[in-house]
């Protein structure tokens, strides 16, 4: 018997709740020195105060070992909640020019990991291989013409940041953005020159997808446009 031919759907990352470990080394928690410390880690969802999930994290990592524990509560789809506590090995790592890299062993696949997550329905932080079927960030769904197109928003929002909101009301989108004060001119051109890159690929994208759907010819093709792009990008960091 035939399947019914719909794709299935992947479990997405941004959906759930991601502990980074560089997060958390940032702040201070996480210091290879024999000190236990404890903060609170909050995600929220949009505007809303409450927080969709609180988590307080102990570490604890010496030259030799560490450990990691989590105590948080997970609500129910009855409106009960549960208390989950759990430790995770941690894996100091000395680097070469001095200091540690501390990672997490993933209690599932047992794996060293930077980002421990918790999708929706699970109950345990755990890596991406931890679980049965692996998930995938949002941006891995995305066709070729939207990852260019969010590439270049990610350009203009890094040109944009500092200027003044007359400037970021006059800017539509159909060109690159001036130049912040304070940026080196060479910078900016680098990112100009992205900017256009992105756009111009974008557009063909876009025509390869009118080409595969109404019958358009004379675009070039999805891998030919795929090295095109690694080519100038590699271009332009040389």
């Amino acid at each position: 018997m035939s399947g019914t031919g719909k794709k299935r759907r992947l479990p997405v990352i941004e959906d759930g709740h991601t502990l980074d470990l560089g997060d958390l080394r940032r702040q201070g928690l996480l210091r290879v020195d024999g000190i236990s410390r404890t903060a609170t880690v909050q995600w929220r969802s949009g505007l809303s105060p409450k927080p969709t999930l609180e988590v307080a994290v102990t570490c604890f990592a010496t030259p030799e070992y560490g450990w990691m524990e989590l105590r948080y509560k997970l609500s129910k789809r009855d409106g009960s909640s549960i208390e989950m506590h759990e430790r995770i090995h941690l894996l100091p790592r000395p680097q070469p020019y001095g200091g540690y890299r501390v990672l997490a062993k993933c209690p599932f696949s047992g794996r060293a990991c930077r980002c421990l997550h918790l999708l929706n329905g699970a109950t345990r932080f755990q890596s991406r291989h931890g679980y049965q079927t692996k998930p995938q960030h949002r941006s891995q769904s995305l066709t070729l013409h939207q990852r260019l197109l969010r590439w270049r928003h990610s350009i203009a929002e890094k040109l944009l940041r500092n200027q003044h909101q007359a400037v970021r009301d006059v800017i539509d989108g159909s060109d690159v953005p001036p130049r912040p004060k304070g940026m080196h001119v060479k910078t900016y051109m680098r990112l100009a020159a992205r900017w256009r890159l992105h756009n111009q690929m974008a557009d063909v994208a876009f025509e390869r997808w009118q080409e595969k759907n109404w019958g358009q010819s004379g675009v070039p093709n999805a891998s030919e446009m795929e090295a095109l792009y690694a080519d100038t990008v590699r271009t332009q960091n040389n």
